[in-house]
């Protein structure tokens, strides 16, 4: 039977050819609640779109979690950011970045998006350059900025 080579889960010994100096130890579960929601509330005027989720990020450094989310509103697309310690309280930092109603105090950072995917590089040496984006195009043309 072919397998997928990816990651496997090693439950029992169906993919296991040999075990040699190891014991297999299977901790029991435990159910873990949550008190309070996960959502995080769409209450800003420029949220006042349709929301859609599109990266979570995990900075080693800083030990905090980084949720970029798209909004629009008026046929404008705002790449907005949220950031948790705990992946469960999430915060809306002031990025100052761009101007909305006349104001820059808001989370909206400066990224424009259509179908936007970014991608993070810890590997690159610019740390200026560690944000990359493939954005699709209205002009149907992809291209990786």
């Amino acid at each position: 039977m072919e397998q997928d080579p990816g990651k496997q889960l090693f439950i029992d010994d169906f993919f296991i050819e040999s075990m040699r100096d190891v014991r297999r130890v299977l901790n029991q579960p435990k159910k873990q609640t949550v008190e309070r929601s996960l959502s995080i509330p769409m209450n800003c005027a420029w949220e006042a779109g349709s929301p859609r989720f599109q990266r979570v990020t995990y900075d080693e450094k800083a030990h905090r979690f980084r949720l970029y989310y798209t909004n629009w509103i008026d046929g404008r697309a705002l790449v907005c950011a949220a950031d948790s310690s705990d992946g469960v309280a999430w915060e809306k930092p002031s990025l100052g970045l761009v101007e909305f109603d006349g104001s820059t105090d808001n989370n909206i950072t400066n990224c424009p998006a259509d179908e936007l995917a970014l991608l993070w590089d810890p590997h690159e040496s610019d740390a200026s350059r560690r944000w990359k984006r493939v954005d699709n195009k209205p002009t149907g043309s992809d291209e990786a900025g």
